[in-house]
């Protein structure tokens, strides 16, 4: 998404926020993992706090894009990237690096523009690094959907490259430095929940 809305600069101190999401994430991550789920996962915490909208890359299966919704505050929406590593030096928190994006819709028509992500959180699970890298800004979920919709299916590929300021590979590391979402189904997925989001629907309810 390249429309964007600044927020306050991020902390090196994770927030309790995205440790929620982390553990609440590592839960099912294994279990998912084994299923190879394709699709896009939709789950609410146990205290109905958060909508979390979740799918594995098709480069890197074990890698998710994890979008959250936060029930008293559902105009707003948060990404992350969950990469997991094996082997490697293990990346301080804070460290950052430049994303390269790519949108490609089903016509090979695309789209190129940058961002920057950092490391907020990382930990070992069953051997493996789990880094979540987290973006500096907050979108409105409706520019989300609007740009879900004008552009139509299409491809997010998202590839890391390495930040002017510190200067060091992503691959020094990460196995892997790209991976590939396809972004159909996601449109009429938030659009639900964002109506669910806003009505206070749970998942067990319908209006």
């Amino acid at each position: 998404m390249n429309q964007k809305n600044k927020s306050n600069h991020p902390k090196i101190v994770f927030s309790f926020f995205i440790v929620l999401i982390f553990f609440l994430l590592m839960l099912s991550f294994t279990a998912i993992a084994e299923t190879k789920s394709k699709g896009w996962e939709v789950w609410n915490d146990d205290k109905n706090e958060y909508i979390y909208i979740d799918k594995f890359g098709s480069i890197s299966q074990a890698d998710l894009m994890a979008l959250t919704l936060k029930r008293d505050d559902c105009d707003t929406i948060k990404a992350n990237i969950y990469i997991t590593s094996f082997g490697l030096p293990i990346a301080e928190n804070g460290r950052r690096f430049n994303v390269e994006i790519t949108e490609t819709d089903y016509e090979d028509n695309s789209e190129e523009y940058k961002n920057e992500v950092y490391i907020s959180y990382s930990e070992m699970h069953h051997g493996n690094i789990v880094y979540v890298l987290s973006f500096d800004d907050e979108w409105k979920t409706q520019d989300w959907i609007n740009r879900l919709d004008e552009f139509g299916p299409y491809y997010f590929h998202l590839e890391l490259s390495e930040h002017t300021e510190e200067e060091l590979e992503p691959s020094i590391y990460f196995e892997h430095t790209a991976n590939l979402w396809d972004m159909s189904d996601l449109q009429k997925i938030l659009v639900n929940e964002y109506r669910n989001c806003r009505f206070k629907v749970t998942e067990n309810e319908s209006v």
